[in-house]
């Protein structure tokens, strides 16, 4: 596993934790606000426990570190898949930056182009 094969995961991670914020969710280090009676009734067993669900509630919105490993596996396996287009127009990008340049502008064109890829992944 490559760190930046990682480094996508976790960012895949956090952007789709920001959208669920974003939308009103929480996980369960935070606290809910979302009003109870629009929360779903739930009952287990013959006993008929009652508990409440709230509709805005997603377990997954933790910390990377925090999740369990196969739900990172996932995450694992779709940067994997995302990677190569990735790259493949980075370098795309790169060829057509520096087809007229000298070496000198080349590199800091590269480096420039990098830290904006790098800050797309954030």
């Amino acid at each position: 596993m490559t760190a930046l094969t990682t480094k996508t995961a976790q960012s895949l991670h956090d952007k789709r934790c920001e959208q669920m914020r974003a939308k009103g969710f929480h996980g369960p280090l935070e606290v809910c606000s979302y009003p109870e009676d629009q929360c779903i009734e739930s009952y287990a067993g013959t006993q008929q426990l009652r508990w409440v669900h709230c509709i805005k509630f997603c377990p997954s919105l933790i910390p990377w570190p925090d999740l369990p490993e196969s739900r990172r596996q996932e995450y694992l396996v779709t940067a994997k898949a995302v990677l190569p287009e990735i790259v493949g127009e980075v370098f795309g990008e790169c060829l057509t930056i520096c087809a007229e340049m000298n070496a000198l502008e080349s590199w800091a064109a590269i480096g420039n182009l990098r830290d904006r890829c790098l800050e797309e992944l954030k």
